[in-house]
């Protein structure tokens, strides 16, 4: 999903684009691509030391992970209500977090706040807390009885996080095992829910990580095909047909270190530009015409 927003940072702001995949967020703010799990946790994981940081727009705290800091993201998200005749209602919630610097003494950021805006049925509903949880806690004391909102909030297989939650996250979700979740009783076998489920979003990322590798291989492999490709100076169809001949009149003939052979077959090929292929070929290792066969087809392979 993509959330268009604003961005807001000791008084300036941008337009930004919030990118979420379920599990992690990342957004791009003067020209640097933030990732995280949260709005908390966004940090550049590149070397910094390799990029100019817009101080205007960027605070970065090396205590804090050099997380971004004393920010506010501003976003809409569609969502439904469940009406309780069980009628799903298309909404639009205007969200807001921010949150301020890093503090030395308490060892964590200074304050955090989420506010949640539902414009519905001519009404205004606004919640506001350090905890979104309890943010949809105010706005569902505000809704008719029976009204539910339908994400993680108010899913089945949502739940608190062991590990902590800051005010924007961290839910659990137990979709993925419902009939474990449905089972559990006792704090004991939760925790050991939110382990397996912990180290299955974990295997995954080292999955998706994987796989982001090898296709960035792949691009980079097509991208130094295109570029051998558009130095050829002449056709592959042509360096082709030259290995071909080369190979038989090697055989008969052999090498005598010199690109006799090369030039003669090239000349039946009535090729225009003899001498610039005559150089691309000492360039790819094609001294004479058996290097011409051994190291310079193979570059076609």
């Amino acid at each position: 999903m993509i959330y268009k927003g604003l961005y807001t940072h000791k008084g300036r702001n941008t337009s930004i684009e919030i990118h979420s995949d379920g599990k992690e967020l990342n957004v791009e703010i003067a020209g640097l691509v933030f990732k995280g799990t949260e709005f908390t946790d966004l940090s550049y994981e590149e070397e910094l030391a390799e990029v100019m940081i817009d101080n205007t727009l960027i605070t970065l705290d090396a205590h804090a992970d050099n997380c971004l800091t004393d920010c506010q993201f501003e976003f809409k998200v569609p969502q439904y209500l469940l009406t309780s005749e069980g009628i799903k209602e298309a909404i639009e919630l205007e969200m807001c977090f921010k949150h301020g610097g890093y503090n030395k003494q308490s060892k964590g950021i200074e304050y955090e706040e989420v506010s949640i805006t539902l414009r519905w049925n001519g009404e205004i509903l606004i919640g506001k807390s350090g905890f979104v949880e309890i943010v949809f806690d105010q706005l569902m004391k505000q809704l008719p009885k029976g009204y539910s909102f339908v994400n993680c909030y108010g899913c089945l297989y949502g739940d608190y996080s062991i590990y902590g939650n800051s005010s924007f996250g961290t839910m659990m979700c137990f979709r993925n095992i419902k009939q474990k979740y449905k089972l559990a009783n006792g704090k004991c076998e939760y925790d050991s829910l939110c382990v397996e489920e912990m180290e299955e979003h974990i295997d995954k990322k080292r999955m998706d990580e994987k796989q982001r590798k090898k296709e960035l291989k792949k691009q980079w492999q097509l991208e130094q095909q295109r570029k051998f490709e558009e130095s050829l100076p002449m056709s592959r169809e042509q360096f082709i047909h030259l290995f071909d001949e080369l190979d038989g009149c090697l055989e008969e003939q052999g090498c005598n270190h010199t690109n006799t052979l090369t030039e003669s077959i090239l000349d039946d090929m009535k090729v225009t530009n003899k001498e610039e292929v005559i150089e691309w070929l000492r360039e790819h290792g094609g001294y004479c015409d058996c290097e011409v066969l051994w190291n310079v087809e193979e570059c076609f392979e």
